[in-house]
């Protein structure tokens, strides 16, 4: 595994702030979160379990 590189966690914090500041109807909205944890998984299968742990509990938390 490997841990996620600072300009990883930038690059998806701005997406995410970038897609949440607009307004966007609800299925707009259900859709892009979806897409965005589909991509957040994947990257986490990459990543060592600690961190894997740590993230999903964020996820949850949400």
């Amino acid at each position: 595994g490997r841990h996620a590189t600072e300009n990883e966690h930038e690059a998806y914090n701005n997406m995410y702030e970038h897609f949440m500041v607009k307004e966007l109807s609800p299925e707009q909205s259900d859709l892009i979160i979806q897409i965005t944890d589909m991509v957040m998984r994947s990257l986490l299968n990459n990543l060592d379990i600690s961190y894997r742990y740590v993230v999903n509990n964020l996820l949850a938390a949400r």
